[in-house]
């Protein structure tokens, strides 16, 4: 919509792998989505009304931020660090850190 807002954040690169265009990221606690994505940085578009109901209005350029990721793509990247082929075993589970 016209009136939403877009707002870019700088990221660390160890985030990068884990924010996703159409996907979601949670900043100062508050789920978004995410509209573009580069390898420092990525946008969200936030509508008038989250915009006036959240922090996220206080907010200024440079102003340190909270970020959080999205967990399906930690357990993703989780997963692919042991070699997951598409099936669970015991051992594979607690490989993982399970018990």
């Amino acid at each position: 919509s016209a009136d939403n807002v877009v707002l870019e954040f700088e990221m660390p690169e160890t985030l990068a792998p884990y924010i996703a265009e159409k996907g979601s990221v949670s900043v100062t606690g508050i789920s978004l989505t995410v509209v573009s994505v580069t390898s420092r940085t990525f946008s969200v578009s936030v509508i008038p009304h989250t915009l006036s109901v959240t922090t996220l209005q206080d907010k200024r350029p440079g102003d340190v931020v909270n970020l959080e990721v999205d967990m399906i793509a930690r357990y993703l990247e989780r997963l692919t660090q042991f070699g997951y082929d598409g099936k669970l075993t015991e051992e594979k589970i607690q490989k993982m850190g399970f018990e």
